[in-house]
């Protein structure tokens, strides 16, 4: 080996060597093993991109909003002349045994029967009709501000005592108006029936408001409910047990916001107003009172009857029969029913018969001014695409992990890793091609100086066999260590990154084509 070519070598091992070991150790760290296990760190959280691109964008179902125009059916008022008469003129209902609401009402608690369009179990809207042009399809949805019209029964409970024999004379033919007054007049009906008095363990129901029916005024509008029991249903003078259910309805009104389909079928609703108990218009408050009378006079029972079975014999009767699953009301062999018990039930069946009586006849409001248009909602339902939140996030952090790396590597990273990329035999062949490792064992043994077994390997500068410089794989002690910091670019990563026709190339030497890097 010729000294002109050993120089260069054990100068740069000199000068490689008499950094700290400390330093040395760092620096290799930082420029290839950091590079390293960041490399490996992003390679594994390619697989959550992956994971996350695939679940960003996803394809499904949502309600689309547009604009339709609505004319109303009806006013939010009441027709005087139609509430006044109802349900006594013919023209106005079937006939004088109008019970539609009843049948309807039955069909909806037995068998699930849909309601009236615009009828809830709470609640009549006023209707409209939509103008939605070429665009509307049975598919479509609708939103709307409407009123709507409900009641409240307001029932009290008095509860079970015994019934009086006698009664004051007259007591039916005036009413003061007080609910202890009318209940009165319930107890003497109940103790003076006389139709069909049945033999042994008896019971009674009784339905009925105050007589004369046709008042208007406070006890007009109360309607009693009541349940007796006596031990010989024969015995005229025989002790009676009662329980009642006083109930004084008051009309109820409120702004709601209700969405239905384009046959008027409300699919839901939310109140927007405070409730009111008062209609604009002259005479309203009137009107709503006669209404509530003649929703009672709906309910009155037909007769009173003593009866010992649990057979109906009214339409309330038979509701709550049908609602509550049970007729321990109805059974003579039970003590009478406690009032609050039956309450709730009364006050939801007498709330969802009076809206019904509503959506079947529109001829109790006044008619709706076609002029008066207002503007709601279209909903349809359509197929979007929406962006995963969930997976965005991923997304987005792994990105940012790979950009953050992407910096590094290029403001931190060297010219060369290798002098050239070992993918495949022949260039695995060139770092060692010509150093001692291809010589005989004897030879490289003879030359080094150390027995077999203790031959170690580096990666660095060597002088081959060909007494050349070369930068591989090589026998210690032939290799002179790189020293990292000897491979660093030195040019600014905004000059690395900027384009080559904005940049002048840098003139690195003769020995930037050689093997010396």
């Amino acid at each position: 080996m010729s000294k002109g070519r050993s120089q260069p070598s054990k100068s740069i091992e000199s000068t490689y060597t008499a950094l700290p070991p400390q330093l040395v150790a760092w620096r290799a760290l930082r420029s290839g093993h950091l590079m390293l296990v960041m490399i490996c760190i992003i390679a594994l959280l390619s697989n959550v991109l992956a994971v996350g691109l695939g679940a960003l964008f996803n394809e499904d179902q949502m309600t689309a909003s547009y604009s339709a125009t609505f004319t109303p059916n009806i006013a939010p008022q009441f027709d005087n002349q139609s509430v006044f008469h109802f349900p006594n003129l013919g023209f106005l209902v079937t006939s004088g045994l109008y019970q539609d609401e009843l049948y309807i009402t039955m069909a909806n608690i037995s068998s699930g029967t849909p309601l009236t369009p615009w009828t809830t179990s709470d609640y009549f809207f006023q209707p409209y009709t939509v103008d939605s042009g070429s665009e509307g399809n049975s598919s479509s949805t609708y939103r709307i501000s409407t009123r709507g019209f409900g009641v409240n029964a307001n029932c009290t409970a008095v509860p079970s005592s015994k019934l009086a024999i006698t009664f004051p004379p007259g007591l039916e033919k005036t009413c003061p108006g007080n609910s202890s007054y009318i209940v009165e007049v319930a107890k003497m009906k109940i103790r003076t029936s006389e139709f069909m008095r049945s033999s042994g363990l008896s019971s009674i129901e009784y339905s009925d408001i105050f007589n004369p029916a046709d008042y208007f005024d406070d006890c007009g509008r109360a309607i009693t409910f009541g349940w007796g029991r006596t031990p010989q249903g024969a015995d005229m003078n025989g002790t009676i047990e009662a329980s009642f259910a006083f109930c004084k309805p008051y009309f109820q009104t409120a702004m709601f916001d209700v969405r239905h389909d384009a046959e008027g079928n409300v699919l839901a609703y939310g109140r927007t107003s405070d409730i009111s108990t008062h209609l604009d218009g002259d005479g309203q408050d009137v009107q709503t009172k006669r209404m509530v009378t003649q929703m009672n006079k709906l309910l009155r029972a037909s007769v009173t009857e003593w009866h010992n079975d649990t057979l109906t014999r009214d339409w309330m009767s038979y509701l709550l029969a049908i609602t509550l699953d049970s007729r321990d009301f109805l059974d003579p062999e039970k003590p009478p029913p406690d009032p609050n018990s039956l309450i709730p039930t009364i006050e939801k069946l007498y709330r969802q018969l009076f809206v019904t009586v509503l959506g079947l006849n529109l001829q109790l409001f006044v008619p709706g001014d076609q002029d008066l248009s207002i503007s709601g909602e279209r909903l349809r339902d359509e197929t979007r695409i929406f962006v995963d939140q969930s997976a965005f996030i991923i997304t987005a952090i792994v990105l940012g992990f790979n950009i953050i790396a992407l910096i590094i590597f290029y403001s931190r990273g060297i010219r060369f890793n290798l002098p050239r990329v070992p993918t495949t035999i022949g260039s695995i062949l060139a770092f060692i091609s010509a150093s001692h490792i291809l010589l005989l064992d004897d030879e490289a043994s003879s030359s080094s100086g150390e027995a077999k077994e203790e031959k170690t390997y580096s990666f660095g500068r060597y002088i081959g066999v060909d007494q050349k410089v070369h930068l591989g794989i090589d026998m210690d002690p032939h290799v002179a260590l790189v020293d990292p910091a000897s491979l660093r670019e030195k040019r600014s990563f905004i000059h690395r990154i900027a384009p080559s026709g904005l940049r002048r190339r840098k003139e690195l030497g003769p020995v930037s084509n050689s093997t010396w890097l």
